[in-house]
């Protein structure tokens, strides 16, 4: 190989080099990223990284909400299931819902969610999502979600699950699991 073919090599490997560091000096580093928690029917929320985590809690109790009924429900939020009571011992609480439904409507562009509230509060942790679009045709479409809220306060408060649409749905199946956790 001749000094005149190595010199090409060696200064097409520095720019592919050059261009490389480039472009990574130029991209913001995770740890300085924001994250946007977009498509929720409550909002945006902008949070850095890392994520909120939960960790050493003890299961006090399960509860279950479920129903194979199809009722037509209203845009909106619309209760899904009946408020559940539940008390937090002294220390306080964190509630978690796992939420599984199936819905179907007639009405093309119809995004859906299911969201959890505490007290009316929705759980944020994390906000809930828009899961799709509700099926246009008649047929049916599932979701599943899970929210908590941890540092609930010592006392009575209630649970209950609800639906969003934007142009209302027929709410068919449904299985939420409620669970109670103590520090």
């Amino acid at each position: 190989m001749s000094n005149r073919v190595r010199l090409g090599v060696f200064l097409s490997t520095i720019l592919v080099i050059a261009g490389a560091f480039a472009a990574l000096s130029a991209a913001p580093s995770r740890s300085a990223q924001a994250k946007t928690v977009s498509g929720s029917p409550l909002g945006n929320v902008s949070r850095a990284l890392p994520q909120d985590l939960i960790f050493n809690r003890k299961l006090q109790s399960t509860s279950q909400s479920y129903s194979n009924s199809l009722t037509s429900v209203g845009s909106g939020f619309v209760p899904i299931d009946s408020p559940l009571t539940f008390k937090c011992p002294a220390g306080g609480c964190t509630v978690s819902a796992e939420q599984n439904v199936q819905v179907s409507g007639t009405v093309a562009g119809n995004k859906w969610a299911i969201c959890t509230f505490v007290d009316g509060n929705e759980m944020q942790q994390p906000l809930c999502p828009y899961l799709g679009y509700v099926s246009s045709d008649g047929s049916y479409v599932a979701g599943s979600f899970v929210q908590n809220m941890s540092s609930v306060p010592a006392g009575n408060h209630t649970l209950q699950t609800q639906l969003y649409t934007d142009d209302g749905a027929n709410l068919s199946i449904y299985n939420i699991v409620y669970r109670l956790y103590t520090p």
